[in-house]
């Protein structure tokens, strides 16, 4: 499967984090998370929805904006 980058939506500018995390992508339906590191993901209220160190599925998820939280940086995605 390839990934579409135009998926991850970055902003660095007011966060002044990382807007990539290193071996992490989104391909519109999975985080995938090749570097097994600790994620965490907020929706756009700051909620936390789920956490952990495997590729995350996100379609039973509400559509909408999420935060992707690592040790290493920060990304918004869009479902």
């Amino acid at each position: 499967a390839s990934l579409t980058p135009a998926s991850i939506i970055v902003n660095t500018t007011s966060t002044g984090l990382k807007g990539i995390i290193s071996g992490v992508s989104y391909d519109g339906k999975t985080i995938r998370n090749n570097n097994q590191q600790l994620l965490q993901v907020y929706d756009a209220m700051g909620r936390l929805v789920t956490s952990g160190t495997n590729d995350i599925d996100m379609r039973g998820n509400a559509k909408g904006i999420y935060m992707i939280k690592s040790a290493s940086g920060l990304m918004k995605i869009v479902f």
